[in-house]
């Protein structure tokens, strides 16, 4: 079993993006690692100049598909330990990515030594899980037949089922008011107080969109911003701070959790612009960085999964759902209509500082790979 030598090797490649930094060498380190397997069929799928997803096939009809992303959040200030060294004490290792989820994606390469030969899986290891999802994308864009009977990716879940999450939608839109004088309010119309207006009317108006799962969608206002409009510095608006002018320009990014799949982008911007209208403001301008449905996996539908997790576990525990927020594996689900869940290790601090995973717990989940690759596809020991 080399599941830890695989991850220390994951961890010692960084691979968040920077301008010196991404994916391309950890991908060149999987793409080789998955070139010594001679049944599979493995391609580079190219996302731009240096950044591209890991694919791997087998012969015969796919049943199952088994997937992580190779990306990271970027380092942070005031760890205790080497982020790239993969430290191991108190049977936790230590690392950037070490649960976020290189450690998952290692249990998964180390599964695949325990077959000379194996058919009906599709493996994928991808880019830009941390950032605006390009990586899915892009396997979205350029699959179009079937992958599996069930997709499982690697994620941090204490190895418990994490079969349903919300949905994600972001929205960036400005609005016009009318300037005038402090001292007669009623000589303009305050953009800023305009906005709030707005925001806290969208914000009733998505408990319509409530379920039983994850009660009413959830709005952040994740940036705001208003004044007295200048003009454009650098394609930027320039505002004017004066307390003796009524603000004329506002500016907002929303992000909204999703709890119904009929809420989309779409239907978000034409109730703000009917709210917009109702109050007498313009809008200027919008743009939308996410349009994503929630996931939502039947537990009926993951009987065979957690038949093996009673094998190697002895018990079967869901994630609560309520503690996690998007991830993309929901685009796998919207385009090929199949069961879709996220499983991994016990870890702690993704995204945070002296990010661990615990071993006894990546040599289970590498456990759980090689019982799922032996039920849903054919092998040879």
């Amino acid at each position: 079993m080399q599941v830890i030598k695989l991850t220390r090797q994951l961890i010692s490649i960084p691979s968040y993006l920077s301008s010196k930094t991404g994916e391309e060498k950890i991908g060149n380190f999987v793409f080789s690692y998955l070139n010594q397997f001679p049944y599979f069929k493995v391609k580079k799928q190219k996302i731009n100049k240096k950044r591209f997803n890991v694919v791997a096939e087998t012969s015969g009809m796919p049943r199952l598909f088994l997937a992580g992303h190779l990306d990271t959040v970027q380092p942070k200030q005031g760890w205790s330990k080497n982020q790239f060294q993969g430290t191991i004490k108190d049977r936790k290792l230590y690392g950037l990515g070490s649960c976020d989820t290189k450690g998952g994606v290692a249990a998964i390469l180390d599964a695949l030594s325990d077959f000379k030969k194996i058919s009906n899986l599709t493996l994928l290891f991808y880019c830009d899980e941390e950032y605006d999802f390009k990586g899915m994308k892009q396997f979205i864009k350029k699959s179009n037949k079937k992958i599996g009977d069930l997709a499982v990716l690697v994620e941090p879940t204490d190895l418990k089922i994490w079969n349903t999450h919300r949905g994600l939608i972001e929205i960036y839109f400005s609005i016009q008011g009318k300037s005038g004088h402090a001292a007669d309010q009623k000589s303009g119309k305050n953009a800023i107080g305009g906005m709030i207006k707005i925001l806290n009317s969208l914000r009733e108006w998505l408990n319509n969109f409530s379920n039983g799962i994850f009660g009413s969608p959830a709005l952040n206002i994740a940036y705001l911003r208003g004044g007295l409009y200048l003009g454009k510095v650098n394609n930027e608006a320039k505002l004017g701070k004066e307390g003796n002018n009524i603000a004329d320009f506002a500016e907002a990014v929303i992000d909204i959790r999703t709890t119904k799949k009929e809420l989309r982008a779409k239907l978000v911007m034409a109730q703000i612009e009917k709210f917009l209208k109702q109050r007498g403001y313009k809008l200027l301008n919008f743009s939308i960085r996410h349009d994503f449905a929630p996931l939502y996996t039947d537990s009926a539908e993951l009987k065979i999964l957690e038949k093996v997790l009673l094998k190697i576990l002895a018990k079967v525990n869901y994630l609560d759902p309520s503690k996690k927020g998007y991830s993309d594996g929901q685009l796998l689900q919207e385009k090929f209509k199949i069961p879709v869940v996220y499983l991994g290790p016990k870890g702690t601090d993704a995204h945070g500082i002296d990010e661990w995973v615990d071993i006894i717990s990546l040599k289970k989940l590498r456990q759980i790979f090689s019982e799922l690759i032996a039920t849903y596809c054919k092998t040879k020991l």
